[in-house]
């Protein structure tokens, strides 16, 4: 038989359900594809006529301006004290600045209950407990590297309320370690389960790395020391070992871009677990990272010169001229 050129079309059946069961009853399953991405979009703003009223808003939106300005020129974070302003012109700064990828919480009971209610910070003899902070919430709005933070006392009233330009607010650097040691490598594995195999090998490692850091200074490093897990011999019930071992920090970092990135500080010194996860709430890279602050979370040289560009816009929205150089 000659072939003529022609390859035949054959009607094959595809997609879930088309396919016999196998005699185990499995199925093919695919991960499913990414549906969203968070990105820049330009902030619903004020009409003109509210704004015009409220020259204190322009006054704000060109004193951030100058903040952008100083932090881009010698690094130093930078702070805007809101409460300082008319609620109004505050609430309208919110909307116009909005919210960005990155939400950051800091548990400060939690740090309250591992150091002794004594040296729990902000709880001085002369406090009520109205005054004492008991969480954090940091939200980076629109403006990468201009972060809004808010402090709550235990009957969520607000004692703090005010916009820090930085990489990372100053508060999750002072905070997220403060309780944190060195664990005494006699006496750490003692309850460790028979089960648990490869765990204790991770630790050990984590452990000199957190001790060298702490040795050489944050500053020095110039790299962080990962440990991905995703690519360990590890057992789930390692995992579960080397999360309860590790502990539970008092910083919990949320980065949303192309899927999730979830950070918290851990009971170790500068080590903090980097979780990503895909669009469909998937775990996708597990890691441990032992560094100042993981790199995802901070805003970059050039996310804040792309932020002072944005604030302009925003100014020349409403015929602002913004300062010159």
């Amino acid at each position: 038989m000659m072939f003529d050129g022609q390859i035949p079309a054959f009607n094959m059946p595809m997609g879930p359900g088309s396919q016999d069961e196998s005699e185990d009853g499995e199925v093919l399953n695919y991960m499913p594809m990414p549906k969203e991405m968070a990105s820049y979009d330009m902030p619903v703003l004020p009409d003109e006529a509210e704004v015009s009223d409220l020259p204190e808003l322009r006054q704000l939106l060109d004193t951030l301006l100058i903040h952008l300005r100083q932090f881009e020129q010698n690094g130093e974070s930078q702070q805007l004290d809101l409460k300082q302003w008319p609620k109004k012109s505050t609430e309208l700064l919110s909307q116009i600045l909005g919210e960005g990828e990155v939400s950051i919480l800091v548990d400060q009971g939690q740090l309250a209950q591992r150091m002794g209610a004594q040296n729990a910070v902000c709880e001085p003899d002369s406090m009520s407990e109205q005054d004492v902070v008991s969480k954090w919430q940091i939200q980076e709005t629109v403006l990468a590297g201009v972060w809004r933070i808010q402090s709550l006392n235990a009957q969520g009233e607000m004692l703090v309320d005010m916009i820090e330009v930085a990489s990372i607010p100053q508060q999750v650097i002072s905070t997220a370690f403060d309780s944190a040691e060195l664990p005494d490598l006699n006496t750490w594995f003692n309850d460790k389960p028979v089960d648990v195999m490869n765990a204790p090998m991770v630790l050990i490692e984590l452990r000199d790395q957190a001790a060298r850091v702490i040795d050489e200074g944050t500053d020095k490093q110039k790299f962080p020391h990962v440990v991905n897990l995703s690519l360990l011999p590890v057992s789930p019930r390692d995992l579960d070992y080397i999360q309860q071992m590790l502990g539970v920090g008092p910083v919990t970092i949320l980065s949303r871009g192309y899927g999730n990135c979830r950070i918290t500080a851990t009971h170790l010194p500068n080590t903090w677990w980097v979780q990503y996860y895909n669009s469909g709430d998937q775990l996708i890279l597990n890691t441990v990272e032992v560094c100042a602050i993981p790199e995802v979370a901070l805003a970059a040289k050039e996310d804040i010169e792309d932020s002072i560009e944005r604030l302009i816009e925003i100014q020349q929205a409403y015929q602002a001229e913004p300062e010159e150089d």
